[in-house]
């Protein structure tokens, strides 16, 4: 759309209805929006994930995903969102 507005970050959870993270990666990076910084949250380990996405997705790794485990608490959750905007930032 013409008038979309910057996304500056995407929160996936690695099994969502009719669509899971993958996929949902796999569009937007068709899209375009590939250069977007990602945070998976998963019930599976980081490693699982990773490799997965590794192997469906060779830019995943460049692209700087990052996998935080469930349970994990708002904080947690709001210092990693904060950590990869400041970083986004510095680029």
């Amino acid at each position: 759309a013409a008038n979309r507005e910057r996304i500056d970050l995407l929160l996936f959870d690695v099994v969502m209805p009719r669509m899971g993270g993958s996929e949902a990666f796999e569009q937007i990076h068709e899209m375009g929006g590939g250069d977007v910084p990602l945070i998976f949250m998963s019930g599976y380990s980081s490693e699982t994930v990773q490799s997965r996405f590794v192997k469906q997705h060779k830019l995943i790794n460049d692209l700087g995903a990052v996998v935080i485990q469930k349970p994990y608490s708002l904080e947690g959750l709001g210092r990693k969102v904060r950590e990869i905007l400041d970083q986004a930032q510095q680029k």
